[in-house]
């Protein structure tokens, strides 16, 4: 590329971001407009590092299959690197609940019963203090008939299993909806039994959900790529935004 083209890329780049910057301005919010040079990740993460970032935001492209989640784009590699919180906003698809319109009413936080906690809580909290949000806490119980089959002399076991499973969730939750009445937030519990990644996006479909907050493994490696999580497969298929946890 001759040097006068890259000049004239510059300054719509550069052009561009100032608009971007002055908009924020313009509704009271401080902003500011920088341009480097480099590979999009790195030079992400190298900043977000330098300004010392609570939170990375990022537009996603929207796309699906099984190319993209091999090649991965930009915000991909920054989900997977990055150590602080990544909020996804979906760029080709019509977002749900009201946060279209600038609102924030309805927070989904996905529980899965771990050691590690509910990493995304606490973010949820401060953004439903802040707002005036309800959470809406969801477990959702996987089938069981992926784990015993479908004989006949496994049916007896099955139910016991899912009555286990459905204890030990109402316990789990129990304990965080204890927490969230001390903070006097305003929320709601919900159990179901099913696949994961279809019954939340059911989920924030049939509750107008604005935000999903929710945690990742932070798994690297090709195990990640192929199998994926529950996470990252929510990324890719809601028409929420995302606010992504690490631990």
């Amino acid at each position: 590329m001759c040097p006068e083209h890259e000049r004239n890329l510059d300054r719509i780049w550069r052009e561009h971001l100032d608009d971007l910057a002055g908009r924020f301005k313009a509704k009271g919010l401080p902003a500011r407009a920088v341009f480097t040079y480099g590979n999009p990740v790195e030079e992400i993460l190298r900043y977000a590092h330098e300004i010392g970032a609570n939170l990375i935001a990022m537009s996603t492209h929207g796309r699906s299959g099984f190319v993209e989640w091999t090649v991965g784009g930009v915000a991909e590699k920054v989900l997977i690197r990055a150590r602080v919180p990544l909020l996804l906003i979906p760029g080709k698809r019509e977002l749900a609940g009201t946060v279209k319109s600038g609102k924030l009413e309805r927070i989904l936080v996905p529980l899965a019963i771990s050691e590690s906690g509910p990493n995304a809580l606490p973010w949820a909290k401060e953004l439903a203090r802040r707002t005036g949000a309800k959470l809406f806490l969801f477990h959702v119980i996987p089938s069981t008939h992926k784990v015993v089959g479908v004989l006949d002399h496994a049916v007896d076991f099955e139910r016991q299993l899912v009555a286990a499973l459905r204890r030990r969730a109402d316990e789990y939750m129990a304990g965080i909806a204890a927490d969230l009445k001390k903070d006097k937030i305003d929320f709601q519990s919900d159990l179901a039994t099913g696949v994961p990644l279809d019954a939340m996006l059911d989920y924030v479909k049939d509750h107008s959900i604005d935000l999903i907050a929710m945690s990742t493994h932070g798994r690297t490696g090709a195990s990640r790529v192929i199998l994926g999580s529950v996470t990252h497969q929510i990324v890719h298929s809601s028409a929420a935004p995302v606010l992504v946890v690490r631990p």
